[in-house]
């Protein structure tokens, strides 16, 4: 299936690694001139060496934290010199990994919602030029079925990714008269090395095991790749009359909804 996907203009935030990267490789694989984002600037220079050798040209990659103002600015500032206009981004920055064990902590909320919704909101704002410039161009965040499901994670990280759906809902209404596409994947129980799933075993593996036996019917963890697969079709022209959905790739754990 040809997704359409060729030089298309594509930039993914937190993408040095686990899903981000996992997405980024999805979308260089279709052809598309991908920029890649991370913090960590030694993190960032090696993902970007190895992507260059496979990719060359059609990677880039932008050092900045895009959880902060700052960083979001300079998001915006390199990427209106790389490209004239931007087909697509991914909201792909989140964490859940809680700092204190008090769920009510506001100092806990102020975090986590600045990390999975305030940054999220405010790289939408700074980068709506760029894709109004183009024909179509597609925004796709990252939830979480916490957004809709109990599962014990922290509750400041589940309103954050519950707003994730809310804002992607309203703004597909708002921006579709220019164009923009916007559309949500909420992923299930996401394992990739030195991600959260990954540490929580190493604690304490019968545990993570039976958790995932007894809450998710496919009994295992879903991909990052399958994550990827999702993300970018959505981005694509075999979607152009999506906007506004909610794509769950959980293996069954909310067959409820």
């Amino acid at each position: 299936m040809n997704l359409e996907l060729g030089d298309k203009n594509i930039f993914i935030s937190a993408s040095s690694d686990g899903t981000g990267r996992t997405i980024a490789e999805s979308f260089l694989a279709e052809g598309a001139n991908v920029c890649i984002n991370g913090r960590n600037e030694e993190k960032l220079g090696r993902c970007i060496d190895e992507l260059v050798k496979i990719y060359g040209s059609h990677v880039s990659a932008i050092c900045a934290d895009a959880s902060d103002e700052a960083g979001i600015s300079k998001i915006a500032e390199e990427l209106s010199q790389k490209h004239k206009s931007l087909d697509g981004m991914v909201c792909c920055l989140g964490s859940g990994k809680p700092m204190e064990d008090d769920k009510l902590s506001p100092r806990e909320w102020q975090r986590l919602m600045q990390i999975n919704l305030y940054s999220a909101e405010a790289l939408v704002k700074s980068l709506l030029p760029l894709m109004k410039k183009a024909k179509a161009s597609s925004i796709v965040f990252i939830s979480s079925i916490a957004a809709k499901e109990y599962n014990g994670a922290p509750y400041a990280y589940a309103a954050a990714k519950g707003g994730i759906l809310t804002l992607a809902k309203y703004l597909s209404h708002d921006l579709a008269a220019f164009g923009i596409r916007v559309n949500t994947v909420m992923p299930g129980n996401i394992f990739y090395e030195g991600g959260r799933w990954d540490e929580l075993m190493r604690e304490d593996e019968a545990s993570v095991k039976k958790y995932i036996d007894d809450s998710v019917p496919m009994r295992r963890f879903v991909t990052t790749k399958e994550i990827a697969d999702a993300v970018v079709f959505l981005s694509s022209a075999r979607s152009s009359f999506t906007t506004g959905a909610v794509l769950t790739v959980d293996g069954g754990q909310m067959a409820g909804y």
